[in-house]
């Protein structure tokens, strides 16, 4: 599908090619000041990383916690991506367990982005090379370098027990002995009791945001009367009260059974039902410890 979409993007571009007339007089490229945002961002160089391609692949990834973007460097979109992705690679070149990096799914890397099925761009995966995820947070400066920081770390799995939390190697004990269908109904069971999780906390917070905005009218309404004097002071509770449901939010989305329990499917799927396979790299993408 990508090749498809790339060698018609190509086709159009030549079919415009074919439409213009030159002079006989020799042309002289002058770059146009920029006059819009757009312009700013085609013109933009794109941005300094280390490109992956098939033949290096393996080399520069090898025992890293991968974020790569595939992308194509003449789509608008990935032009305003590069600024943002530029300054991430500078952020975290000194890491030698972190690698961030691009392809370029029109030249030297069309291989590895036809290997990954990447069917749009620009596309973001993270993880260790073999066991790469879609990234779908946002692409925001403060959201990348977030999940970098605070996302991408060392993880408890089969191949490496030693990152495990004394309660992870008491869960990966009992997952890596349930067969395929055992641990997708216990993997369903988890994903349920999470979304249980998220529906309540969506409900108290509809309740509290509800009773915030009443006490704001109120407060208006008492200053508006007012004469003089110091304005209300809202109850500080309620907000005490939002900020800690969020807080509790985040804690159970890092319960680190679901974790284990993805770790240990991502691993079955690719060594099977042998769970002494190679030492790999992986991210934990519910807040849990990461391996590489």
């Amino acid at each position: 599908m990508l090749r498809r979409f790339l060698l018609g993007a190509a086709a159009l571009g030549l079919a415009r090619c074919e439409e213009l007339e030159f002079e006989d007089e020799e042309v002289v490229e002058k770059r146009p000041f920029p006059k819009t945002f757009e312009d700013m961002i085609w013109m933009a160089p794109p941005a300094n990383v280390t490109m992956l391609t098939l033949e290096t692949f393996d080399e520069l990834t090898a025992n890293k916690t991968c974020f790569i973007n595939f992308c194509a460097s003449w789509l608008t979109a990935c032009k305003v991506l590069d600024p943002n992705w530029g300054s991430l690679y500078k952020e975290f070149a000194g890491d030698d367990d972190k690698l961030i990096a691009q392809v370029d799914c029109q030249h030297d890397g069309a291989s590895l982005c036809e290997k990954y099925q990447v069917e749009s761009l620009p596309t973001l995966m993270f993880g260790a090379a073999d066991e790469l995820q879609v990234y779908e947070d946002g692409r925001s400066w403060d959201s990348l370098k977030g999940f970098v920081t605070y996302r991408m770390k060392k993880q408890c799995s089969p191949a490496h027990k030693e990152y495990c939390s004394t309660e992870q190697e008491i869960n990966l004990a009992r997952y890596v002995t349930m067969d395929e269908e055992e641990l997708e109904i216990a993997t369903e069971k988890i994903e349920e009791k999470m979304h249980n999780i998220g529906a309540d906390y969506g409900g108290k917070m509809w309740t509290l945001q509800n009773q915030y905005d009443t006490a704001i009218r109120v407060k208006e309404k008492h200053i508006r009367g007012m004469m003089g004097g110091s304005p209300c002071r809202i109850q500080p509770l309620v907000r005490a009260v939002l900020t800690e449901l969020r807080n509790s939010r985040a804690r159970s989305n890092r319960s680190g059974s679901y974790g284990t329990m993805m770790a240990v499917k991502a691993f079955r799927a690719k060594n099977g039902e042998d769970m002494t396979g190679p030492a790999t790299a992986a991210v934990d993408v519910d807040g849990s410890t990461a391996a590489v």
